[in-house]
């Protein structure tokens, strides 16, 4: 082990005194400083260094500790403006949920004077539902953007139905993007409106379909692959598409819900080992219906094993079924993200994995 090594193991060590990490933040290190700033414990001398710290690069890494009180990281803000910033960017852990702000700060970052310090701000993954939620009726529509982005669960019938009638038409699409599953008339409008922009992708894969726009969607040949994993797509039309030449699509085309696992069988379809792919969307909003997962969990398909491995609602056997799948994507995402994944699994993809998790 090299010193600077020893260092950094030192700067995380739990018990090594306040004095003992004042000095190695003197070292000049960023690495080191990275490392004091996700202690899980943090005497309040080491806070007050790195909050009083002439050098801006400490009181950055210290803006995005996901382990120092939220009280600490708020009180950056009374130091230079140019830290404002950092203090909205604030924490990005992997797969971790990180401790919100006090509102105080936050009502000082949502009217500061910068533009990209209230954007950060709305868009940080912390950002509490009773902060934004107020944001639905703000002058700004960049604010009732995020609010409608962010929170639209947590608002009320009739503020989703100001939004969806507002006078931006960036906000109005964004709230419609929140409705166009059971609504056929929003989902043609937003056909239109986005043509030839990239998010007519969301509005093909989820928006209800009509018998006339269904066919206009296959009939124009793009984004055939969302096309084919909107459920409303009626089953004819789709299996017009389960021998196209785009492997892409006859993939979209096989994980259907309406499909038997001979039907899927007979499907041209290829998923490789270090294939990334979303889950499917039908399985997710059924993840409370347990005959779905068993059904995902059981078949031959890998993409749907996989969608079944990422909810929580998993039942019991179907876990211990998934925790020996020949599929290392199904292993690794039951390991990710079930409570109940067997210590084998754990285990065993600690010492043999070679991917982040």
């Amino acid at each position: 082990m090299t010193n600077h090594q020893m260092l950094n193991a030192l700067a995380g060590n739990p018990a090594a005194p306040a004095g003992v990490l004042l000095r190695l933040l003197a070292l000049d290190d960023h690495s080191i400083r990275h490392r004091l700033s996700y202690r899980e414990s943090f005497p309040d001398e080491v806070a007050e260094a790195m909050l009083g710290h002439s050098d801006s690069r400490v009181r950055r890494v210290l803006a995005a500790s996901w382990t120092i009180a939220p009280e600490l990281r708020a009180r950056l803000l009374d130091g230079p403006a140019s830290d404002a910033y950092a203090v909205a960017s604030g924490p990005m852990p992997y797969a971790m949920a990180v401790p919100p702000l006090p509102d105080r700060a936050y009502e000082r970052l949502l009217t500061h004077e910068r533009g990209m310090v209230r954007y950060e701000t709305l868009n940080a993954a912390g950002v509490p539902d009773h902060v934004l939620v107020p944001l639905a009726g703000h002058p700004d529509p960049l604010f009732r953007l995020a609010a409608c982005r962010r929170v639209w669960h947590a608002l009320t019938d009739g503020v989703r139905a100001a939004l969806l009638d507002d006078a931006d038409p960036s906000v109005r699409r964004a709230a419609a993007l929140w409705v166009v599953h059971e609504d056929e008339e929003r989902t043609a409008e937003l056909v239109d409106a986005y043509a030839g922009d990239w998010q007519l992708s969301e509005v093909v894969e989820r928006g209800r379909l009509g018998p006339d726009l269904a066919e206009r969607l296959l009939a124009g040949g793009t984004w055939l692959a969302h096309l084919a994993r909107n459920p409303t797509l009626p089953a004819a039309l789709a299996s017009r598409l389960a021998h196209h030449e785009d492997p892409a699509v006859r993939l979209a085309v096989s994980a259907r819900p309406e499909l038997s696992e001979e039907q899927r069988a007979a499907i041209d379809w290829e998923i490789g080992p270090e294939d990334r792919l979303d889950t499917l969307r039908w399985v997710w909003d059924a993840r409370a219906d347990q005959d779905v997962l068993r059904r995902c969990a059981t078949s031959a398909h890998p993409w749907l094993r996989r969608s079944a491995a990422v909810c929580r609602e998993l039942p019991k056997d179907c876990v211990e079924l998934l925790a020996s799948d020949e599929d290392f994507a199904v292993r690794l995402l039951l390991a990710e993200r079930h409570p109940q994944a067997p210590a084998e699994l754990l285990l065993d993809l600690y010492l043999h994995g070679t991917h982040r998790a």
